[in-house]
């Protein structure tokens, strides 16, 4: 749904650079014959892609697990106000809201909010 949802024009992609190199690492490495599927797909719903900050917040050092830091100040940096993750348990979720107004939530959580309101999403892929 939330690919079909970036197709339609439905939802505004939020990437870090972080996360784009980890996909095409990820499909070079173990499905090769996906890029040209996925660069495809990736120029038809453009998203945007935020460059991974130079430095961390200690707010965000204190509160994030130290390998999605870059991520989530991306997220911050590009003024999100969703942030998608696989690992929820990685961020301590109510102050980094009450910090930032980013509700973290999972990929499910994400496609529940799909038909409600427009949104900005940093997805995030481990």
């Amino acid at each position: 749904k939330i690919i079909k949802a970036l197709i339609h024009h439905q939802i505004i992609a939020v990437i870090s650079q972080q996360v784009l190199k980890e996909i095409f690492n990820n499909l070079q490495d173990k499905i090769p014959q996906a890029l040209p599927a996925f660069q495809k797909f990736f120029i038809e719903c453009v998203p945007c892609v935020v460059a991974d900050p130079k430095k961390i917040d200690l707010f965000i050092q204190k509160r994030v697990s130290p390998k999605d830091q870059i991520i989530f100040a991306g997220a911050v940096r590009a003024g999100v106000d969703y942030f998608v993750t696989g690992n929820k348990k990685d961020f301590q979720i109510k102050p980094l809201f009450d910090q930032y107004r980013i509700s973290i939530l999972s990929p499910t959580q994400a496609v529940n909010k799909l038909w409600s309101v427009p949104l900005k999403l940093n997805i995030y892929s481990q």
